[in-house]
């Protein structure tokens, strides 16, 4: 932006002076080509809403780079042209032109970061929407579940006694441990009473258990935390995302993903830990480089999470040896919901 800053200047610069015949034309134009530079700014501002955010492909960079690029090395090579001497009124033209090229570039790939930003917001839509409905079905199982339970349980209360009275403990103790074994491996075992996070982890836990990859829980928070669904849905999802592409492609050793999530003096400790068996790749300022063909498939990665951490004044850390990989991070300043007493 930068460097198409300046070549905007130097355009709009050469289109209003190219004319410049004495001192007071100097001062003239050079007084308009201010006002020009200062006109088109706003434009710039008001029509590029989306510059700073989202990613452009290789292409859209060399292209946003080449065309100022390309438009400087024009406009020098037409000063050398000896027709420049005889038609010099087509300089200014051709300046103009190559000014309001360069805006449609600028123009053209700001539409393509708010298309892109929009695709992720309705992304991160749908992914919420799936977890909070995963987490509904998962709460109208277990009402139904506990709802059938409460209506056999008497049956089951007779049938063990009699059970026992015939001396039938082995088989008494089968049935206790079957309907204990079925409580305890119910998939959806986040209930912690924080909607959003019970809902992340439950909608990744049933495909971590689809895939046959355990998933272990160590979870201590209040229900009634003030959290920011958006970060979270950001944070939770594409973590164990990762996590999840990891331990499929862990055929080596025993895959796991372990889920840490605590709360203490308003500050939200959250650390996931999964084995991995693939190769990580960095790039030269040391983030990770996803190894899939469809990047721009497969969510917003691990620099966006480290952007929402950030913004959100919150610290992380990630740290891979020894074929575990695990994130850490800490969000400061959640505070607790007040609950409303009624008389």
């Amino acid at each position: 932006m930068a460097f198409f800053i300046i070549v905007v200047i130097v355009l709009a610069d050469i289109a209003v002076m190219a004319q410049v015949q004495n001192t007071t034309d100097y001062i003239f134009s050079l007084f308009f080509s201010k006002i020009l530079i200062f006109l088109i700014m706003q434009i710039i501002l008001r029509l590029a809403q989306s510059i700073g955010d989202g990613h452009l492909n290789k292409g859209y960079w060399m292209i946003l780079f080449l065309c100022p690029l390309f438009s400087i090395i024009g406009i020098h090579h037409l000063t050398m042209n000896p027709l420049y001497r005889i038609y010099p009124t087509t300089f200014p033209v051709i300046s103009s032109s190559l000014l309001f090229i360069n805006l449609l570039v600028l123009i053209l790939c700001d539409r393509i970061l708010r298309i892109q930003s929009t695709q992720i917001k309705n992304t991160l839509l749908e992914q919420q929407n799936a977890y909070y409905i995963h987490q509904y079905l998962i709460s109208k199982n277990r009402q139904e579940e506990m709802s059938k339970f409460q209506h056999d349980f008497k049956n089951i209360l007779l049938g063990l006694r009699s059970q026992l009275r015939s001396e039938h403990e082995t088989i008494s103790m089968k049935q206790l441990d079957d309907l204990l074994g079925n409580i305890n491996d119910a998939v959806g075992s986040c209930n912690t009473g924080c909607m959003i996070i019970d809902s992340i982890i439950n909608y990744k836990q049933k495909i971590a258990h689809q895939l046959k990859i355990p998933v272990n829980l160590d979870i201590n928070i209040p229900p009634n935390l003030r959290l920011d669904s958006v970060a979270m849905s950001i944070i939770l999802g594409n973590v164990l995302d990762n996590a999840i592409e990891a331990c499929k492609a862990n055929t080596a050793s025993d895959p796991y993903i372990n889920i840490y999530i605590h709360y203490m003096n308003e500050s939200l400790f959250l650390k996931m830990v999964n084995s991995y068996a693939h190769k990580i790749v960095t790039d030269h300022h040391g983030n990770i480089i996803s190894n899939k063909l469809d990047k721009h498939k497969h969510g917003i990665g691990l620099s966006s999470v480290k952007k929402v951490v950030e913004e959100n004044q919150g610290i992380w850390d990630i740290s891979y040896e020894d074929q575990i990989f695990s994130v850490e991070i800490v969000l400061f300043e959640i505070s607790k919901e007040l609950k409303v007493q009624s008389n």
